[in-house]
């Protein structure tokens, strides 16, 4: 998180404020999240990137998603009042408000 999205994250706080606050995080996928490809995906990424590579990808990501924990965490959002990209997907499918 840069130091933009840390100040526009502190109004999402406030709850007086009527604006919404987007807050933007990429992400990579782990093996986990990778469900029953997560092996066929693993032997297409050691042969492109040899073990050491892979297990250096591997760490990598591991620490991207520490960090993403510690951003989040960091923000003291109000998650009571907080959505998720799948939860606004879902309430936009079905067409209500």
């Amino acid at each position: 998180m840069d130091e933009r999205t840390s100040k526009s994250a502190a109004g999402a706080c406030d709850p007086e404020s009527a604006e919404r606050t987007l807050i933007y995080i990429p992400v990579i996928h782990t093996r986990a999240d990778m469900g029953a490809l997560s092996e066929a995906i693993q032997r297409l990424k050691v042969k492109k990137l040899g073990r050491k590579g892979w297990e250096r990808y591997v760490r990598l990501v591991n620490k991207l998603w520490a960090r993403i924990e510690q951003a989040i965490e960091s923000l003291a959002l109000p998650f009571e009042r907080s959505k998720t990209k799948r939860q606004l997907m879902s309430v936009n499918m079905s067409g209500a408000r």
